[in-house]
């Protein structure tokens, strides 16, 4: 994932879907990474629209883990979570950048 972070900021990516349906086999520690390492170095980038797109058995409660988790009230770019692809494609297409929000 630090990767591709690095990657993100080289060739400044604005649009991001992170298709992670395998997050109901992470750990605790799994997400206390992501929220306390990770997704901060996130923030650094140029980054407009986050997409995630998680597992749709556990689709609820893991938006609810994820923004608990985060703790964050403004982000410098829109994130929205989803439970099929073909809606992640289809927000992240759309151009408009409503600034910064946090969305669900």
């Amino acid at each position: 994932m630090s990767l591709a972070l690095n990657l993100a900021r080289s060739k400044n990516v604005v649009y991001w879907i992170a298709h992670i349906t395998q997050t109901q086999h992470a750990s605790p520690e799994d997400f206390t990474w992501i929220s306390e390492v990770w997704f901060p170095e996130l923030i650094s980038t140029p980054i407009k629209k986050f997409a995630i797109i998680l597992p749709e058995n556990v689709f609820q409660e893991m938006v609810g883990v994820y923004l608990n988790r985060l703790n964050v009230s403004v982000l410098p770019f829109d994130i929205e979570f989803f439970d099929q692809p073909e809606q992640a494609y289809k927000w992240v297409r759309d151009e408009r950048f409503l600034g910064p929000n946090l969305s669900v």
